[in-house]
């Protein structure tokens, strides 16, 4: 285990060289699942590996580039499911259901950089039965996956000024096995279902509003999201609650509510918050900036 983990991480900085630059983000999973089923003598044993690493530019604002991986494993050792996302860009923040999220760049201008995404699939499945019965007898299961992505920064201008932008790339794996009974020998109802994608830019933010994708994620996804879009929420609740609607008094309370949070006034963050003329548009700002809502908010109370 601790062999593969450090030639992973070897294989990722060696073939890229520039893995520490503060201009590209790097993201690496691993998984490695496997189920053995024995009647003679009965015997169960199941082993789990996952690797996950990021490295990526913080910024200021303590902002980071958004990514998201996830798996789920389920069904029981005679037929197991898995089902697995890798996402970054846009196409993170769309697969966990963020409302209006924003989509990927769609026009391909400006300077051009070499970026990679990649997946390396394995999956393997024995049944053995026992004749006179036809139930499952023996049971073998293995799945190995990689996901990897080295994806350089790049620029946009828009409403709120020229910013960073983040890649869209998204892979998804569903993979079921069956061994219900079927035919004579029982081996009818043997079966190994397995759907895969993998997308980037555009493609991989519609990709991320599918349904099937999402689901990936399901209840226990939900629930551990949940805490952090209620302190979200919390955040802009507080701030609204704090800063005064009338636009002269706006201006006027503006500069020390921010400089709580950002007390050196040519951080880039400062002045663009104290740029904003009305509540309103402050608060349609920091609905795309959780980090530095929460910032904010914790900064004054």
């Amino acid at each position: 285990m601790q062999h593969h983990k450090a030639v992973l991480a070897a294989l990722a900085c060696a073939a890229l060289g520039g893995c520490t630059q503060d201009s590209n983000v790097l993201f690496v999973t691993d998984t490695s699942l496997g189920i053995n089923v024995d009647s003679k003598p009965p015997s169960v044993s199941v082993a789990y590996d996952r690797i996950e690493g990021y490295i990526a530019p913080r910024y200021d604002n303590g902002a980071l580039p958004p990514v998201v991986a996830s798996i789920q494993t389920g069904g029981n050792v005679f037929n197991p499911s898995i089902r697995q996302v890798y996402a970054t860009g846009a196409a993170a923040v769309i697969v966990t259901g963020t409302p209006n999220a924003p989509n990927s760049p769609a026009n391909l201008v400006g300077g051009r950089r070499l970026a990679f995404f990649g997946t390396s699939t394995s999956v393997g499945l024995k049944v053995g039965f026992d004749a006179p019965a036809s139930v499952p007898d023996s049971f073998l299961f293995g799945y190995r996956r990689k996901e990897f992505s080295f994806i350089p920064l790049g620029t946009v201008t828009d409403a709120a000024g020229p910013h960073d932008t983040y890649a869209s790339a998204l892979a998804s794996v569903d993979s079921n096995t069956s061994t219900s009974g079927g035919g004579v020998t029982g081996l009818g109802g043997v079966g190994l279902t397995h759907s895969q994608f993998i997308a980037t830019g555009l493609a991989a933010d519609t990709l991320a509003t599918n349904s099937r994708v999402r689901s990936a994620f399901g209840q226990l996804a939900e629930a551990s999201l949940a805490p952090s879009v209620t302190v979200f929420q919390g955040a802009l609740q507080k701030i609204s609650d704090l800063l005064p609607a009338d636009p002269t008094a706006f201006k006027a309370a503006l500069p020390g509510f921010v400089s709580k949070a950002y007390p050196d006034p040519t951080n880039v963050m400062a002045q663009k918050l104290d740029s904003f003329t009305s509540k309103d548009d402050l608060m349609a700002y920091l609905k795309g900036e959780p980090d530095t809502a929460e910032l904010l908010a914790s900064r004054n109370s």
